[in-house]
């Protein structure tokens, strides 16, 4: 079984309860989730260990990545059969670890939080996107926030079991543009302007938030949308979330759109040098607690790592 309802636990349990007599004895079950806990949902079937996560990104018929997410409770003959169904289905498949979004979610999350925090620093919303096009991504995180709605972003944050400042702070505007009406594109109105006639958008400027005086480098919003994603993947290896670099940078390109030049967030580490990263996340270290540094990458940066050598691996592997 696949299961693809609505984004909420006590309806997924729902689902899982309903459907649990169905499932055959060497079957499994899996949720096709973004972000919610994998363990948690598990608790619903009467075997834990014959369920798991298969993330789908859309739209599912053109996105080639499917992200398996394995919980606690996970066999290792439900992760096999997880990975048979993905190459059934012609997906590319990552394995991740079951944490709060899990690897792409957390990582998209914080490239989102980077635009709602740029915006409320008085950065211009055209330079905003304007860097995220430099870069090299294909939509602005404005323009995606606008996309999957602002009240489905918040409905994120309320799943998370804690959000940082940073998120309190995100969280707290996008509540305030959803109560004065702008919801995203649905409605016509969210970051952008829509114009139902003529099918054009522009972008809205808040007149609540001051626009900085300070002349802000086009190319160092690049890096910070860029580094933000590519510091919280280093923290999703770190924590086991990842086991391997080379999921992170399938993940990064196929599922959520980092740039394809760069080859993932890993190879996009290894492309600035990890000493040069760590020094320019530095300088943006008073934009909150995303920018904080672990001690393990600075060890890492000490001894001169780079994440591949060619296309081997340098990172140990899990036992």
């Amino acid at each position: 079984f696949i299961e693809a309802v609505f984004e909420d636990k006590n309806v997924k349990a729902v689902v899982t309860k309903e459907c649990m007599h169905k499932l055959q004895k060497q079957g499994i079950f899996a949720s096709n989730t973004t972000s919610l806990p994998i363990h948690e949902l598990a608790e619903a079937l009467t075997d834990p260990s014959q369920f798991i996560g298969m993330h789908f990104f859309s739209p599912v018929d053109r996105m080639p990545l499917v992200e398996v997410i394995r919980a606690k409770q996970t066999s290792e003959e439900t992760l096999a059969k997880a990975l048979r169904v993905a190459h059934v289905l012609g997906k590319t498949p990552i394995v991740v670890n079951d944490s709060p979004g899990f690897f792409t979610s957390r990582i998209f999350f914080n490239y989102l939080l980077e635009g709602i925090t740029l915006v409320l620093e008085g950065i211009p919303a055209a330079e905003i996107e304007s860097a995220a096009a430099q870069a090299g991504f294909a939509v602005g995180p404005l323009a995606v926030l606008d996309e999957i709605s602002l009240p489905l972003m918040m409905h994120v944050y309320e799943q998370l079991p804690a959000l940082s400042s940073s998120q309190q702070r995100a969280y707290a505007y996008l509540l305030k543009l959803v109560n004065s009406g702008r919801n995203g594109r649905k409605n016509g109105l969210g970051f952008y302007s829509y114009n139902a006639e003529d099918r054009s958008k522009s972008l809205w400027k808040d007149p609540e938030i001051q626009t900085t005086e300070e002349h802000i480098d086009p190319t160092t919003l690049s890096k910070r949308l860029l580094h933000v994603m590519a510091l919280d993947s280093y923290r999703c290896l770190d924590m086991g979330i990842l086991e391997n670099p080379i999921d992170g940078d399938l993940g990064s390109v196929l599922g959520v759109g980092f740039p394809k030049h760069l080859a993932g967030v890993f190879a996009y580490m290894d492309r600035v040098g990890l000493a040069t990263f760590i020094e320019e996340c530095q300088q943006f270290a008073a934009h909150g607690e995303q920018w904080e540094i672990p001690s393990s990458l600075r060890w890492l940066a000490q001894r001169d790592f780079s994440f591949y050598s060619g296309f081997q691996s340098n990172w140990p592997k899990v036992e």
